[in-house]
Protein backbone atom coordinates (compact mmCIF):
# COMPACT_ATOMS: atom_id res chain seq x y z
CA UNK A 1 0.00 0.00 0.00
CA UNK A 2 1.08 3.59 -0.96
CA UNK A 3 2.04 6.54 1.13
CA UNK A 4 3.55 9.96 1.29
CA UNK A 5 5.55 8.44 4.46
CA UNK A 6 7.45 5.85 3.00
CA UNK A 7 9.19 4.00 -0.03
CA UNK A 8 7.11 1.57 -1.35
CA UNK A 9 8.14 -2.08 -1.72
CA UNK A 10 5.31 -4.42 -3.81
CA UNK A 11 7.10 -7.38 -1.94
CA UNK A 12 5.28 -6.70 1.39
CA UNK A 13 2.15 -6.45 -0.42
CA UNK A 14 3.13 -9.44 -1.46
CA UNK A 15 3.84 -10.74 1.46
CA UNK A 16 0.80 -9.34 3.56
CA UNK A 17 -1.18 -10.76 0.63
CA UNK A 18 -0.09 -14.21 1.05
CA UNK A 19 -1.08 -13.84 4.77
CA UNK A 20 -4.70 -12.84 4.01
CA UNK A 21 -5.33 -15.52 1.88
CA UNK A 22 -3.07 -17.92 4.00
CA UNK A 23 -5.99 -16.96 6.78
CA UNK A 24 -8.98 -16.59 4.65
CA UNK A 25 -8.49 -20.52 3.54
CA UNK A 26 -6.85 -21.82 7.63
CA UNK A 27 -10.41 -20.78 8.73
CA UNK A 28 -12.07 -22.18 5.43
CA UNK A 29 -10.59 -25.64 6.14
CA UNK A 30 -11.32 -25.68 10.14
CA UNK A 31 -15.09 -24.58 9.74
CA UNK A 32 -15.79 -26.64 6.96
CA UNK A 33 -13.87 -29.53 7.41
CA UNK A 34 -15.82 -30.02 10.56
CA UNK A 35 -18.98 -29.10 8.85
CA UNK A 36 -18.42 -31.90 6.50
CA UNK A 37 -16.89 -34.38 8.70
CA UNK A 38 -19.31 -33.66 12.12
CA UNK A 39 -22.22 -31.53 10.87
CA UNK A 40 -21.30 -29.58 13.44
CA UNK A 41 -19.48 -26.20 14.21
CA UNK A 42 -16.02 -25.77 14.70
CA UNK A 43 -14.43 -28.04 17.74
CA UNK A 44 -10.46 -26.95 18.64
CA UNK A 45 -10.78 -30.47 20.40
CA UNK A 46 -11.40 -32.35 17.35
CA UNK A 47 -8.44 -30.19 15.42
CA UNK A 48 -7.57 -31.41 11.72
CA UNK A 49 -4.18 -33.96 11.92
CA UNK A 50 -2.11 -34.57 8.93
CA UNK A 51 1.38 -36.21 8.00
CA UNK A 52 1.28 -34.28 5.06
CA UNK A 53 3.74 -31.34 5.56
CA UNK A 54 2.30 -29.70 2.44
CA UNK A 55 -1.14 -29.43 4.22
CA UNK A 56 0.66 -27.78 7.42
CA UNK A 57 0.74 -24.32 6.67
CA UNK A 58 -3.00 -24.25 6.12
CA UNK A 59 -4.02 -26.51 9.05
CA UNK A 60 -1.87 -24.48 11.20
CA UNK A 61 -3.01 -20.92 9.42
CA UNK A 62 -2.64 -19.38 12.43
CA UNK A 63 0.89 -18.40 11.84
CA UNK A 64 0.08 -16.24 9.12
CA UNK A 65 -0.54 -13.78 12.19
CA UNK A 66 3.20 -14.15 13.17
CA UNK A 67 3.82 -13.02 9.44
CA UNK A 68 1.62 -9.96 9.92
CA UNK A 69 3.42 -8.69 12.93
CA UNK A 70 6.84 -9.43 11.90
CA UNK A 71 5.74 -7.44 8.80
CA UNK A 72 4.76 -4.42 10.44
CA UNK A 73 7.64 -4.14 12.54
CA UNK A 74 9.99 -4.53 9.47
CA UNK A 75 8.00 -2.13 7.49
CA UNK A 76 7.75 0.25 10.55
CA UNK A 77 11.83 0.34 11.24
CA UNK A 78 12.73 -0.06 7.24
CA UNK A 79 10.97 3.60 6.57
CA UNK A 80 12.30 4.94 9.88
CA UNK A 81 15.35 5.50 8.54
CA UNK A 82 16.65 9.06 8.50
CA UNK A 83 13.93 10.49 9.89
CA UNK A 84 11.92 11.66 13.13
CA UNK A 85 8.37 11.70 13.92
CA UNK A 86 5.60 13.52 14.81
CA UNK A 87 4.19 11.42 17.47
CA UNK A 88 0.93 13.05 17.68
CA UNK A 89 0.40 12.86 13.58
CA UNK A 90 1.86 9.42 13.32
CA UNK A 91 -0.96 7.98 15.95
CA UNK A 92 -3.30 10.50 14.12
CA UNK A 93 -2.35 8.55 10.90
CA UNK A 94 -2.68 4.91 12.71
CA UNK A 95 -6.33 5.85 14.18
CA UNK A 96 -7.50 6.81 10.64
CA UNK A 97 -5.94 3.40 9.49
CA UNK A 98 -7.60 1.19 11.74
CA UNK A 99 -10.43 2.44 13.63
CA UNK A 100 -12.92 3.36 10.21
CA UNK A 101 -13.60 -0.46 9.72
CA UNK A 102 -12.76 -1.26 13.28
CA UNK A 103 -16.00 0.58 14.38
CA UNK A 104 -18.13 0.27 11.30
CA UNK A 105 -17.72 -3.66 12.28
CA UNK A 106 -18.53 -3.13 16.24
CA UNK A 107 -21.29 -1.32 15.37
CA UNK A 108 -22.96 -3.38 12.71
CA UNK A 109 -21.88 -6.40 15.25
CA UNK A 110 -23.32 -4.84 18.40
CA UNK A 111 -26.88 -3.99 16.74
CA UNK A 112 -26.75 -7.56 15.02
CA UNK A 113 -26.56 -9.29 18.26
CA UNK A 114 -28.25 -7.09 20.81
CA UNK A 115 -28.81 -9.76 23.63
CA UNK A 116 -25.30 -9.51 23.85
CA UNK A 117 -24.47 -5.75 24.56
CA UNK A 118 -22.97 -4.48 27.77
CA UNK A 119 -21.94 -0.92 28.14
CA UNK A 120 -18.80 -1.99 29.81
CA UNK A 121 -17.89 -4.30 27.06
CA UNK A 122 -18.67 -1.63 24.42
CA UNK A 123 -16.39 1.02 26.54
CA UNK A 124 -13.54 -2.39 26.78
CA UNK A 125 -13.72 -2.91 22.91
CA UNK A 126 -13.53 0.91 22.15
CA UNK A 127 -10.49 1.49 23.67
CA UNK A 128 -8.86 -1.58 22.37
CA UNK A 129 -8.71 -4.27 25.44
CA UNK A 130 -9.97 -6.88 23.40
CA UNK A 131 -8.23 -9.61 24.64
CA UNK A 132 -9.22 -9.14 27.93
CA UNK A 133 -12.53 -10.66 29.70
CA UNK A 134 -15.66 -8.51 29.38
CA UNK A 135 -14.93 -7.64 25.99
CA UNK A 136 -18.38 -6.97 23.84
CA UNK A 137 -19.02 -10.38 21.97
CA UNK A 138 -20.14 -8.91 18.81
CA UNK A 139 -20.46 -12.77 17.31
CA UNK A 140 -18.43 -12.97 14.34
CA UNK A 141 -17.89 -9.37 13.32
CA UNK A 142 -15.59 -8.95 16.38
CA UNK A 143 -14.12 -12.30 15.91
CA UNK A 144 -10.82 -10.79 14.68
CA UNK A 145 -10.11 -8.10 16.66
CA UNK A 146 -8.12 -9.00 19.10
CA UNK A 147 -5.03 -8.77 16.71
CA UNK A 148 -5.70 -4.94 16.26
CA UNK A 149 -5.29 -4.46 20.43
CA UNK A 150 -1.88 -6.30 19.49
CA UNK A 151 -1.23 -4.45 16.93
CA UNK A 152 -2.36 -1.09 18.61
CA UNK A 153 -0.24 -1.46 21.38
CA UNK A 154 2.68 -2.03 19.49
CA UNK A 155 2.45 1.30 17.45
CA UNK A 156 2.28 3.25 20.87
CA UNK A 157 5.42 1.53 21.67
CA UNK A 158 7.18 1.37 18.31
CA UNK A 159 8.82 5.03 18.37
CA UNK A 160 10.21 4.61 22.12
CA UNK A 161 11.64 1.19 20.46
CA UNK A 162 13.23 2.47 17.63
CA UNK A 163 14.81 5.25 19.33
CA UNK A 164 16.09 2.58 22.04
CA UNK A 165 17.33 0.25 19.74
CA UNK A 166 19.22 3.35 17.71
CA UNK A 167 20.44 4.39 21.30
CA UNK A 168 21.83 1.00 22.23
CA UNK A 169 21.66 -0.79 18.98
CA UNK A 170 20.47 -3.91 18.16
CA UNK A 171 21.36 -5.38 21.48
CA UNK A 172 18.09 -3.65 23.17
CA UNK A 173 15.89 -5.15 20.78
CA UNK A 174 17.12 -8.88 21.18
CA UNK A 175 17.61 -8.12 25.35
CA UNK A 176 13.62 -6.89 24.87
CA UNK A 177 12.85 -10.14 23.66
CA UNK A 178 14.56 -11.88 26.09
CA UNK A 179 13.08 -10.50 29.17
CA UNK A 180 9.80 -11.18 27.01
CA UNK A 181 10.42 -14.28 27.31
CA UNK A 182 11.31 -14.43 30.96
CA UNK A 183 7.76 -12.78 30.97
CA UNK A 184 6.04 -15.98 29.21
CA UNK A 185 8.10 -18.25 31.48
CA UNK A 186 7.27 -16.71 35.06
CA UNK A 187 3.97 -16.31 33.74
CA UNK A 188 3.74 -20.43 33.07
CA UNK A 189 5.02 -21.29 36.17
CA UNK A 190 2.74 -18.37 37.80
CA UNK A 191 0.05 -21.40 36.92
CA UNK A 192 -1.16 -20.04 34.02
CA UNK A 193 -1.88 -20.81 30.46
CA UNK A 194 0.75 -19.97 28.87
CA UNK A 195 0.12 -21.14 25.19
CA UNK A 196 -3.09 -17.98 25.06
CA UNK A 197 -0.66 -15.41 26.70
CA UNK A 198 2.25 -16.20 24.19
CA UNK A 199 -0.76 -16.55 21.31
CA UNK A 200 -3.34 -13.70 22.18
CA UNK A 201 -1.29 -10.79 23.71
CA UNK A 202 1.49 -8.28 23.29
CA UNK A 203 3.57 -10.40 26.13
CA UNK A 204 4.23 -13.15 23.18
CA UNK A 205 3.89 -10.96 19.97
CA UNK A 206 6.42 -8.06 20.64
CA UNK A 207 8.95 -10.64 19.87
CA UNK A 208 8.00 -11.04 16.58
CA UNK A 209 7.73 -7.37 15.93
CA UNK A 210 10.95 -7.10 17.48
CA UNK A 211 12.19 -9.59 14.94
CA UNK A 212 10.46 -7.70 12.54
CA UNK A 213 12.43 -4.43 13.48
CA UNK A 214 15.64 -6.45 13.35
CA UNK A 215 15.02 -7.39 9.95
CA UNK A 216 14.34 -4.02 8.75
CA UNK A 217 17.34 -2.79 9.84
CA UNK A 218 18.69 -5.75 8.56
CA UNK A 219 17.51 -5.28 5.10
CA UNK A 220 18.32 -1.51 5.27
CA UNK A 221 22.08 -2.55 5.54
CA UNK A 222 22.19 -5.21 2.24
CA UNK A 223 20.23 -2.38 0.43
CA UNK A 224 22.86 0.33 1.68
CA UNK A 225 25.54 -1.95 -0.45
CA UNK A 226 25.29 -2.87 -3.89
CA UNK A 227 27.05 -5.95 -3.86
CA UNK A 228 24.80 -7.50 -1.65
CA UNK A 229 22.04 -6.42 -2.42
CA UNK A 230 23.07 -8.00 -6.28
CA UNK A 231 23.87 -11.05 -4.49
CA UNK A 232 20.36 -11.40 -2.50
CA UNK A 233 18.82 -11.30 -5.83
CA UNK A 234 20.60 -14.00 -7.61
CA UNK A 235 20.60 -17.40 -7.92
CA UNK A 236 22.61 -17.67 -4.18
CA UNK A 237 19.39 -15.42 -3.18
CA UNK A 238 16.83 -17.72 -4.22
CA UNK A 239 18.47 -20.75 -2.79
CA UNK A 240 18.38 -18.66 0.44
CA UNK A 241 14.94 -17.69 -0.07
CA UNK A 242 14.20 -21.51 -0.41
CA UNK A 243 15.63 -22.63 2.58
CA UNK A 244 14.10 -20.07 4.53
CA UNK A 245 10.71 -21.08 3.80
CA UNK A 246 11.82 -25.08 3.90
CA UNK A 247 12.86 -23.98 7.72
CA UNK A 248 9.42 -22.05 7.96
CA UNK A 249 7.18 -25.21 6.61
CA UNK A 250 9.35 -27.83 9.06
CA UNK A 251 9.22 -25.66 11.54
CA UNK A 252 5.45 -25.91 11.54
CA UNK A 253 5.11 -29.20 11.16
CA UNK A 254 6.87 -30.31 14.18
CA UNK A 255 4.86 -27.98 15.52
CA UNK A 256 1.53 -29.44 14.27
CA UNK A 257 2.78 -33.56 14.69
CA UNK A 258 3.41 -32.52 18.18
CA UNK A 259 -0.12 -31.45 18.36
CA UNK A 260 -0.27 -28.25 17.32
CA UNK A 261 -2.02 -25.12 18.38
CA UNK A 262 -4.20 -27.05 20.97
CA UNK A 263 -1.42 -28.57 22.62
CA UNK A 264 -0.84 -26.64 25.65
CA UNK A 265 3.13 -26.56 27.65
CA UNK A 266 6.12 -24.57 28.18
CA UNK A 267 6.82 -25.06 24.29
CA UNK A 268 4.83 -21.79 24.14
CA UNK A 269 7.28 -20.30 26.20
CA UNK A 270 9.85 -20.28 23.03
CA UNK A 271 7.51 -20.97 19.99
CA UNK A 272 6.70 -17.12 19.26
CA UNK A 273 10.27 -16.29 18.98
CA UNK A 274 11.35 -19.19 16.80
CA UNK A 275 8.14 -18.86 14.77
CA UNK A 276 9.05 -15.03 14.18
CA UNK A 277 12.42 -15.52 13.21
CA UNK A 278 11.18 -17.99 10.50
CA UNK A 279 9.41 -15.39 8.92
CA UNK A 280 11.90 -12.83 8.93
CA UNK A 281 13.81 -15.12 7.17
CA UNK A 282 11.72 -15.53 4.83
CA UNK A 283 10.59 -11.94 4.55
CA UNK A 284 14.56 -10.98 4.51
CA UNK A 285 14.72 -13.27 1.74
CA UNK A 286 11.94 -12.93 -0.74
CA UNK A 287 12.11 -8.72 -0.67
CA UNK A 288 15.68 -8.89 -3.16
CA UNK A 289 13.62 -11.72 -5.47
CA UNK A 290 10.27 -10.10 -5.52
CA UNK A 291 11.26 -7.96 -8.49
CA UNK A 292 11.08 -11.34 -10.47
CA UNK A 293 7.77 -11.68 -9.89
CA UNK A 294 5.72 -11.78 -13.01
CA UNK A 295 3.59 -8.50 -13.52
CA UNK A 296 0.19 -9.80 -13.21
CA UNK A 297 1.27 -11.97 -10.11
CA UNK A 298 2.62 -8.96 -8.91
CA UNK A 299 -0.02 -7.05 -9.55
CA UNK A 300 -2.37 -9.71 -7.93
CA UNK A 301 -1.07 -10.16 -4.78
CA UNK A 302 -0.42 -6.47 -4.63
CA UNK A 303 -4.24 -5.65 -5.54
CA UNK A 304 -5.00 -8.62 -2.65
CA UNK A 305 -2.36 -6.85 -0.14
CA UNK A 306 -4.14 -3.67 -0.61
CA UNK A 307 -7.23 -5.11 0.88
CA UNK A 308 -5.34 -7.40 3.65
CA UNK A 309 -6.87 -6.14 6.21
CA UNK A 310 -10.39 -5.65 5.11
CA UNK A 311 -10.03 -8.98 4.47
CA UNK A 312 -8.98 -10.50 7.68
CA UNK A 313 -11.56 -8.59 9.58
CA UNK A 314 -14.38 -9.08 7.41
CA UNK A 315 -13.57 -13.31 5.88
CA UNK A 316 -14.47 -14.40 9.34
CA UNK A 317 -18.31 -12.86 9.23
CA UNK A 318 -18.86 -14.39 5.39
CA UNK A 319 -17.27 -17.67 6.58
CA UNK A 320 -19.73 -18.44 9.86
CA UNK A 321 -22.94 -17.32 7.21
CA UNK A 322 -21.41 -19.60 4.69
CA UNK A 323 -20.96 -22.67 7.53
CA UNK A 324 -23.69 -22.23 9.40
CA UNK A 325 -26.64 -21.42 6.49
CA UNK A 326 -24.54 -24.48 4.93
CA UNK A 327 -23.63 -22.33 1.67
CA UNK A 328 -20.92 -24.26 0.34
CA UNK A 329 -20.18 -27.42 -1.51
CA UNK A 330 -21.34 -31.15 -0.52
CA UNK A 331 -20.68 -34.41 -1.87
CA UNK A 332 -17.57 -33.43 -3.95
CA UNK A 333 -15.63 -36.74 -3.98
CA UNK A 334 -12.43 -35.98 -2.44
CA UNK A 335 -11.04 -36.50 1.58
CA UNK A 336 -12.73 -33.67 4.28
CA UNK A 337 -9.72 -31.72 4.46
CA UNK A 338 -9.42 -31.47 0.35
CA UNK A 339 -13.34 -30.40 0.10
CA UNK A 340 -13.11 -27.71 3.05
CA UNK A 341 -9.64 -26.35 0.81
CA UNK A 342 -12.11 -26.34 -2.35
CA UNK A 343 -14.45 -24.22 -0.21
CA UNK A 344 -12.34 -22.38 0.96
CA UNK A 345 -11.13 -21.01 -2.11
CA UNK A 346 -14.13 -21.28 -4.43
CA UNK A 347 -17.01 -20.37 -2.34
CA UNK A 348 -15.29 -18.14 0.12
CA UNK A 349 -12.66 -16.30 -1.39
CA UNK A 350 -14.41 -14.85 -4.09
CA UNK A 351 -17.23 -13.17 -1.99
CA UNK A 352 -14.65 -12.15 0.78
CA UNK A 353 -12.64 -10.51 -2.24
CA UNK A 354 -15.94 -8.78 -3.19
CA UNK A 355 -16.94 -7.38 0.01
CA UNK A 356 -13.80 -6.29 0.75
CA UNK A 357 -12.75 -4.44 -1.94
CA UNK A 358 -16.36 -2.93 -1.44
CA UNK A 359 -14.85 -1.57 2.25
CA UNK A 360 -11.59 -1.11 1.09
CA UNK A 361 -13.31 1.92 -1.13
CA UNK A 362 -16.25 2.91 0.48
CA UNK A 363 -14.62 2.94 4.01
CA UNK A 364 -10.86 2.30 4.54
CA UNK A 365 -9.70 4.86 1.37
CA UNK A 366 -11.41 7.89 2.09
CA UNK A 367 -10.31 8.12 5.63
CA UNK A 368 -6.54 6.76 4.22
CA UNK A 369 -6.78 9.65 1.84
CA UNK A 370 -6.58 12.09 5.11
CA UNK A 371 -3.55 10.69 6.14
CA UNK A 372 -0.83 13.71 7.06
CA UNK A 373 2.69 13.25 6.98
CA UNK A 374 4.47 12.95 10.21
CA UNK A 375 8.26 12.34 9.08
CA UNK A 376 10.46 15.32 9.34
CA UNK A 377 13.92 15.46 7.58
CA UNK A 378 17.27 14.86 9.89
CA UNK A 379 18.14 18.42 9.70
CA UNK A 380 14.44 19.75 10.02
CA UNK A 381 13.55 21.56 13.31
CA UNK A 382 11.59 19.09 15.31
CA UNK A 383 8.49 20.48 17.01
CA UNK A 384 8.18 20.37 20.31
CA UNK A 385 5.67 17.26 20.00
CA UNK A 386 8.05 15.13 18.09
CA UNK A 387 10.23 12.31 19.06
CA UNK A 388 13.72 12.67 17.93
CA UNK A 389 15.13 9.90 15.62
CA UNK A 390 11.86 7.75 15.78
CA UNK A 391 10.16 8.17 12.56
CA UNK A 392 7.73 5.68 12.08
CA UNK A 393 6.01 4.71 8.55
CA UNK A 394 3.46 2.13 9.50
CA UNK A 395 2.57 -0.94 6.85
CA UNK A 396 -0.05 1.32 5.35
CA UNK A 397 1.14 4.66 7.07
Amino acid sequence: MKSANIQYLPGVDHLRGVAALLIVLYHGVQLYSHRLLYGAPFDPGKWPETRNPLWTPVVEGHTAVALFMVLSGFIFTYGARDSDLVYGKFLRNRVLRIFPLYLTLLFVGAYTYRDRFTPGGLFQTLFLLENLPGRLNAGPFSEMFWTITVEFQFYLLFPFLLLFARRYGARYLLGLMALFTVFRAMAYLSGAEVRDVAYWTLVGRLDQFALGMLAGLAYARQQGSRGQAAAAAGLPGLWRFLAAGLLTMASLHVFHVGGGWPRTGAHWIFWPTWEGTCWAAVILTYLPLSARVPGGLSRALCAVGTLSYSIYLLHYVLLSLSAERGIYLTGLPFSPLVSALLNAGLVLLPVTLLVSAMTYHLIEKPFLELRVRYRKEPNAAVPHAAVPHAAVPAESA
